[in-house]
Parts: structure tokens; C-alpha cells; sequence
């Protein structure tokens, strides 16, 4: 789901100029958001579980496998909304990452099907976002090519729909 960030940022012209200090709120704003999202959603996917824990068994890797779909078709669009955010105000930052935050909080939901725990989800969360913001705007400021970004959302996709498969074929006992 980060790769999505990554593209975002890495393909963003107006942070190439912005200073170091907006940057680090970028950041911040995007990990906080997204540990919060997925903190939300990992509390109602606990409440969940305790409703159906059967069916979700099968059903948490099929919603992981259309996160994963979702992102690689968004990696097929020539121009997708979140590309063009110009993150230049607080207002367009913290929508931008609300955007990304919905992903993450169906992720959060069903985690705790997958026996997950509550602090190492929102650790590799801040980890993972934190890391894909730092490198996006690293290697953001010194190129830019669109091409690069889409195949990193398509890998991250596939990446996602390829888990997801081999939860699903754990659960049926055929690995």
C-alpha cells in the first residue's frame, strides 16, 4: 500500500523545492495518519472477529487480494487522482493522506484475522511509510519519470495480490 505513497511523493514537482522542515511534516503527517487509520481498523476487525471468526478466515485474504488488485489496475491509469496533488498546504496534505489512510484501514480490518498483533501492525506500518516517503522524496528530487513510479505501484500490487493468494491457499491446506 505504501507504493502508492511512493509514487505520490515521488513524482510530486513542488517537493523538489519544498524545504527539508515541510518535507518532515509531509512525512510525519503520513505515518501518523496511516498508524491511525490502521489502528482503527485493526480495533473493529478485533470486534469483528469475535462476530464471525469462521467466514473471515477466507474472506480477510479475498479483501487483501483486492487491495492488491485495486492498486494494480491504479498503476495501469495514465493519470490517476492522487498523482496530482500538489502537497503544498496542510489542508491538501492531510486530505492526501486520509486518501491513502482508507486502503490501510481495510488492511487494519482484517489483520487480526490473520492473527496479527495490535503494535507490530502500527510498528511496520510507521516503518514502511516512513521509509517509502524518505526514499520517494530522495530519489524524487532527482528524477522523475512516471514510468518508474507506475511499475513500483504495479510490483507493490502484485506483491499484495501474491500474499493474499498464499493465505488463501494455507487456508485450504493445499501448501
Amino acid at each position: 500500500m505504501a507504493t502508492d505513497t511512493f509514487a505520490t511523493i515521488y513524482l510530486n514537482g513542488f517537493l523538489k523545492e519544498a524545504r527539508r522542515r515541510f518535507v518532515f511534516k509531509i512525512a510525519l503527517s503520513i505515518v501518523l495518519i496511516n498508524m491511525a487509520y490502521v489502528g482503527l481498523g485493526f480495533s473493529g476487525g478485533l470486534w469483528l472477529r469475535l462476530l464471525i471468526s469462521s467466514n473471515m478466515q477466507v474472506v480477510a485474504p479475498a479483501i487483501l487480494f483486492l487491495l492488491g488488485l485495486k492498486i494494480v489496475i491504479k498503476s495501469f491509469n495514465a493519470k490517476f487522482h492522487e498523482m496530482t496533488w500538489e502537497l503544498t498546504s496542510t489542508p491538501v496534505m492531510l486530505g492526501y493522506a486520509s486518501a491513502v489512510g482508507i486502503n490501510i484501514f481495510m488492511l487494519g480490518i482484517i489483520l487480526p484475522f490473520l492473527y496479527a498483533s495490535f503494535n507490530e501492525t502500527l510498528i511496520t506500518v510507521a516503518v514502511v511509510f516512513a521509509t517509502a516517503v524518505t526514499v520517494a522524496f530522495f530519489f524524487g528530487r532527482k528524477s522523475h519519470r512516471f514510468l518508474l513510479a507506475m511499475r513500483i505501484m504495479l510490483a507493490g500490487g502484485v506483491l499484495v495480490m501474491g500474499i493474499a493468494i498464499f493465505l488463501l491457499l494455507e487456508r485450504f491446506n493445499v501448501l
